[in-house]
């Protein structure tokens, strides 16, 4: 009895010892090189974050005992859309395409932990413009989802990567019916 009281104190005394000095996670978005044709011809992509809170997307889980941290961007939450759109879509620009401006209004991410596995999601509420002489925008969509991904052991490493398919949402509501001009 005296020995698994002790391998208990010393599992515990591992487990509990072991912290992490982060105050804040920065999720990356890396632009990447999509080779899909864009659903309509763009001119440009203007993004305008609204949402309450810009310094922080929302909380992920860190270390054995899953203890809660901060994720941020790793730039200004603006700069952090907008070189993503620009990096990703920014080559098949069209001059005669239309210009669309996205006002995002709330951009979270989470993650829990259950059995031997983790699930990201990340929420996306946002409104889509059009304007066709690159002047007068009329809404076309509005965008409000969550998107849930198995992570496996690791959902910490997968949010930039899930707000890319968030983002990729956006792209393809622009072509919606009422988009049409």
């Amino acid at each position: 009895m005296k020995y698994i009281l002790a391998l208990a104190l010393l599992f515990n005394g591992i487990v509990m010892g072991q912290t992490t000095t982060e105050k804040s996670r920065k999720i990356k978005l890396g632009a990447r090189a999509s080779k899909d044709a864009l659903p309509i011809p763009i001119s440009g992509i203007q993004i305008v974050p609204v949402c309450a809170d810009t310094f922080h997307l929302g909380y992920v889980q860190v270390g054995m005992a899953n203890k809660r941290i901060a994720a941020v961007p790793d730039k200004p939450l603006t700069a952090f859309l907008q070189d993503y759109a620009d990096g990703t879509w920014g080559q098949r620009y069209t001059a005669n395409g239309v210009r669309l401006l996205w006002v995002i209004k709330d951009l979270r991410v989470s993650e829990r932990t259950r059995g031997m596995g983790e699930k990201a999601f990340v929420r996306l509420k946002a409104a889509v413009f059009l304007a066709a002489d690159q002047q007068h925008y009329r809404q076309v969509a509005l965008v409000d989802t969550i998107l849930m991904k198995g992570g496996g052991m690791d959902a910490t490493g997968k949010h930039g990567r899930n707000i890319a398919a968030a983002l990729e949402l956006l792209l393809y509501a622009s072509n919606s019916p009422a988009a049409d001009t």
